[in-house]
């Protein structure tokens, strides 16, 4: 287990998948409305808390967003509120990341501009082959039908996905298909 605090108003830690089952937890399992989460949730802010020196405000809305990792584990972020308000406490699940590979730039240039939505995406070069890697949204199927069209799925294997993250080259974090597309 691990924390950080990247600024004054973000806490962050990482769970192994061990960590997780010490807690009787799993990424798929967490839900904000079972007591057994949200008490773990809170555990987990107050250690972080202690550990980093941190005093946060219990009286404002806080975000909390779970991302699951390549290991089987995950990272909680949680977005501190403001010194003001009351608390309202929520977790939000994101969905595995999916890669698709493409094999000429201007066919990664068309994909991008036709997309009906630009999800958060990351983009590496792997030889002379694109990866886009994308954090699909809620509903992504029109994301996927464009992109099926000009490109190949390597799907959401984690595995694959750290690979290409590991021996690619970046070109591009977090904003890859909004940048391509020319928006």
């Amino acid at each position: 287990m691990e924390f950080r605090s990247p600024d004054s108003h973000t806490i962050t830690t990482h769970l192994t998948r061990a960590d997780l089952a010490k807690m009787h937890l799993t990424f798929e399992a967490m839900d904000y409305s079972d007591a057994h989460t949200r008490r773990a949730i809170h555990a987990l802010l107050d250690s972080a808390c202690r550990e980093l020196h941190i005093s946060a405000n219990t009286h404002g809305r806080m975000i909390i967003e779970a991302f699951a990792e390549h290991d089987g584990g995950c990272r909680i972020v949680y977005t501190l509120p403001p010194e003001k308000g009351r608390l309202r406490l929520m977790i939000k699940r994101r969905r595995s990341a999916y890669a698709y590979i493409f094999r000429k730039m201007d066919d990664l240039l068309d994909a991008c501009a036709a997309l009906p939505v630009r999800p958060e995406s990351d983009l590496y070069r792997a030889g002379e082959d694109y990866f886009l890697i994308l954090y699909p949204p809620e509903g992504d199927r029109a994301v996927r039908t464009v992109l099926n069209e000009y490109g190949s799925p390597c799907g959401a294997d984690p595995a694959a996905i750290q690979a290409v993250r590991e021996h690619g080259r970046l070109l591009c974090c977090g904003n890859a298909a909004r940048r391509l597309s020319g928006i």
